[in-house]
C-alpha cells in the first residue's frame, strides 16, 4: 500500500527533470562524489522534495554567469532531444557579475591549483576539444591579472550578466520550459547602473517575476537563520535547507511548479 501511494504521487508530479546551475552555493559534487555533509546545498534540499526526480546539477564553485548559462543550456539542449519540456524544471543562482572566462582552443594547462578551483580549465560540451579558462578578481594564475587589468569595467560587467539572463530566459520561454532564478550575493546585481543607457534597456527585458521573493540567499539566510558563532560566508547546510522549505518550495507551490 505504501509503494503504491509513493508511485502515485510521483505520476502525479510534474517535474521529472530537475536542471540547477550556479557558483558554489550551488554545486552538489563535493557532495554526491567525495560525500561532504557539509557541502549539501539547496539543489539536493529541492531535489529530496521531488520524488523520483532526475537531477542534472551545471554548478561549479567560482564560475561566471557565462558558463552558468552555457551550461546549462547545453545540458538542456541534450535532454530535449528525448524529454519533454513539460518534465523539465530549472533552477538557476546567478553569481557575481565580476567572474568571467575566455575559451580557447589550444590546450592551456595549470600546473598547480594556486586558486582553489574545482576545475581550471573547464568544459562546457561533454568531451569537447579546447576549454575555457576561469577568471575571478582576486586570483593569481596567469591568465586573472591581464583581463582585470585591461579589459574590466563595472557597466561592461553588468550588461554580460543581463545579457546571460535574458538568454537563457529567452530559450526557456521557447522551449516552454518552467524555471526559477534567484542570485547567491549582492554581486550580480549593480544598482548604480541601472540607468545607464547601454544597461537599462537590457534590465527593462527581463522577467523578474520568474525570480525567488528575496533579494539574495546569502542575506536571506543570515537575516532569517542564523547560527551563532558561524562566520562562514557560504550558508551552511541547515541554511540551505531552510531556504527550500521556506523560499524555494513555497514558491514553486503557489506557481503551480511541481
Amino acid at each position: 500500500c505504501q509503494k503504491y501511494i509513493i508511485q502515485q504521487l510521483r505520476n502525479s508530479m510534474k517535474t521529472k527533470i530537475l536542471v540547477t546551475g550556479g557558483c558554489s552555493f550551488s554545486e552538489c559534487v563535493n557532495y554526491d562524489v567525495n560525500h561532504n555533509k557539509d557541502n549539501k546545498t539547496w539543489p539536493i534540499y529541492l531535489r529530496e522534495q521531488i520524488p523520483g526526480v532526475k537531477h542534472h546539477s551545471e554548478a561549479m564553485g567560482s564560475q561566471g554567469n557565462g558558463l552558468i548559462i552555457r551550461r546549462v543550456q547545453y545540458r538542456l539542449h541534450e535532454l530535449l532531444k528525448t524529454h519533454k519540456p513539460e518534465d523539465i524544471l530549472v533552477g538557476i543562482m546567478w553569481t557575481g557579475r565580476d567572474r568571467f572566462e575566455f575559451y580557447f582552443e589550444q590546450p592551456i594547462e595549470f600546473t598547480t591549483n594556486i586558486d582553489g578551483w574545482i576545475e581550471n580549465p573547464t568544459r562546457v560540451a561533454d568531451d569537447a576539444p579546447g576549454g575555457w579558462v576561469i577568471l575571478n578578481p582576486h586570483w593569481k594564475h596567469d591568465h586573472n591579472a591581464p583581463w582585470y587589468r585591461h579589459y574590466y569595467n563595472e557597466v561592461a560587467s553588468q550588461i554580460y550578466t543581463l545579457e546571460y539572463i535574458l538568454t537563457l530566459q529567452n530559450y526557456l520561454k521557447l522551449h516552454g520550459i518552467d524555471y526559477f532564478m534567484t542570485t547567491n550575493y549582492t554581486t550580480t546585481f549593480n544598482p548604480y547602473t541601472k540607468d545607464n543607457k547601454n544597461v537599462s534597456w537590457l534590465w527593462e527585458q527581463i522577467d523578474w517575476t520568474k525570480f525567488l521573493p528575496v533579494e539574495n540567499e546569502h542575506d536571506w539566510v543570515k537575516a532569517n537563520c542564523p547560527i551563532p558563532g558561524v562566520n562562514n560566508f557560504h550558508p551552511r547546510p541547515e541554511q540551505h535547507e531552510q531556504f527550500v522549505n521556506r523560499v524555494i518550495m513555497p514558491w514553486l507551490t503557489e506557481h503551480n511548479l511541481l
